[in-house]
């Protein structure tokens, strides 16, 4: 009984990226999938620490171009305003983000830094000015990220967004990591044959 085996690439910045780029899997999985579907392809997939590498295992009733596609799918992720009583996206958008970190300021405080590119910069300098003392949020995949209030004018091409836990702002910063660019990469297709429901793999 032979198997489809997909192996894609996940990075490596930091532990917390790399769950969370299997996080990502598990959501895009579940959103194609019925239950027992996901259950089974989920249950047969492994992650090997050496080569940063994910082998996800597929029955043969399953479609792998619906997985392939559902994997590969790009992250939006908007900067909104609230404008005539509604949400508003501003031109602030993933293609722009240059990357995210957690801080931990030497008063205790947790942030996330979130760095914009040069060619933005001024466009964040608006859309903070315009909206100082008014609420504004992030979203991605339209679900809100992190929503607050703007202070000041940002001219630096950063955005500073606190947190109460370290935690919750590292799942952030991975997130808007993993949303400025497609960050899995199918690198191998192959099949296998198995001798059992335990996969050993006939070489």
């Amino acid at each position: 009984d032979e198997r489809i085996v997909l192996t894609y690439k996940v990075p490596n910045k930091y532990d917390t990226f790399t769950l969370d780029s299997r996080d990502k899997i598990k959501e895009k999985l579940k959103n194609v999938f019925t239950l027992d579907q996901y259950q089974y392809i989920y249950q047969y997939h492994y992650y090997n620490s050496d080569t940063d590498e994910i082998e996800i295992i597929l029955p043969k009733n399953i479609d792998k171009n619906i997985v392939i596609t559902a994997l590969s799918s790009q992250d939006y992720l908007k900067f909104q305003e609230f404008i005539n009583d509604e949400w508003k996206d501003s031109e602030i958008n993933e293609s722009y983000i240059d990357g995210a970190e957690p801080f931990s300021g030497d008063d205790g405080s947790i942030s996330v830094v979130i760095k914009l590119n040069s060619n933005v910069q001024k466009l964040l300098e608006n859309f903070t000015e315009r909206n100082i003392g008014k609420n504004i949020r992030i979203t991605l995949n339209d679900q809100v990220l992190v929503s607050g209030i703007i202070k000041e004018k940002i001219t630096n091409g950063s955005i500073l967004v606190p947190f109460e836990h370290l935690t919750d702002a590292m799942k952030v910063s991975t997130k808007v990591n993993l949303a400025k660019s497609n960050s899995l990469e199918l690198i191998k297709e192959e099949y296998k044959k198995a001798l059992r429901k335990g996969f050993v793999w006939l070489k």
